[in-house]
């Protein structure tokens, strides 16, 4: 753009004398008036093309200086960790644990509702809400914050396995000191299902998330499991431990005896970094 420009200017400039010339050569009788006035208009010319060339090449330099920014501030958020754990408490099933490990402060961290799913028979749930929490204004460095989902976000939902059989998919959302925003994707629903545990990344919340958290693909994905579906028998165990009629066609298919690999009875099922 910038060699247009000067090309462009230095043509008009030529052109304007070669014609010039011509006309005194063989008196076409034009009036170009005094040569000052051609002079001047000459050097307006080449200034204002010079403005352009420096307005150009001073747009370029701010638009990579911010994409460098936009590249420090994604690198940062690799120290921004994020882990879902069970809790294995009474009343409380996941925690959702943030911890800034940068140098430098996080602000407005902020959850929304977030999906059930199970590796054993393939279900999801939607809109499962974390305890009510405002937002964290500011989180220093080195700073850690936590949520639950509580029993009262699930209990309406007709799960037919035991709680801790299934991963939480958290929504999450927050600005850093530069004031750029972000977000938290899920890794794809089958790397989650496969592995067992919740893991995912951040990504820049531009103008084309602004349907975030439903068009981060492991949600879609979630979104095309089928729900439970409920049959007479066989019996499973009930969250509260006493036998329950309630099951999915996938339990009558399991060999009886057989233990599932992916069955975690331990307190920290599931972790995402």
């Amino acid at each position: 753009m910038k060699l247009v420009i000067a090309a462009s200017s230095v043509a008009a400039i030529v052109v304007g004398f070669v014609v010039a010339v011509l006309n005194r050569k063989l008196s076409w009788g034009l009036e170009w008036g005094p040569l000052g006035t051609w002079v001047g208009a000459a050097i307006s010319t080449v200034a204002v093309s010079v403005a352009m060339w420096v307005a150009i090449d001073n747009a370029k330099e701010r638009a990579r200086d911010r994409e460098e920014e936009k590249a420090r501030a994604l690198r940062r958020t690799r120290r921004i960790h994020a882990t879902v754990v069970f809790a294995g408490e009474e009343g409380f099933h996941w925690g959702v644990r943030v911890k800034n490990a940068d140098d430098r402060p996080i602000y407005d961290l902020k959850w929304q509702p977030g999906w059930l799913v199970c590796p054993f028979d393939n279900t999801a749930f939607e809109d499962v809400k974390v305890s009510f929490q405002p937002p964290t204004r500011m989180m220093e460095a080195g700073g850690e914050h936590r949520v639950d989902v509580l029993d009262t976000s699930v209990r309406h939902l007709s799960l037919v396995r035991p709680v801790q059989r299934y991963l939480y998919l958290p929504a999450m959302t927050f600005e850093d000191d530069d004031g750029y925003l972000f977000c938290w994707d899920n890794d794809p629903l089958p790397e989650i299902m496969q592995n067992g545990r919740v893991t995912g990344t951040w990504s820049p919340m531009d103008d084309n998330r602004k349907d975030y958290p439903a068009d981060q693909p492991a949600f879609r994905e979630a979104r095309e499991l089928r729900p439970s579906a409920v049959v007479s028998e066989p019996e499973v165990e009930s969250l509260d431990g006493e036998p329950n009629v309630e099951t999915v066609e996938a339990e009558k298919k399991q060999p009886e005896g057989e233990a599932s690999p992916l069955v975690d009875d331990s307190a920290d099922g599931t972790t995402a970094g």
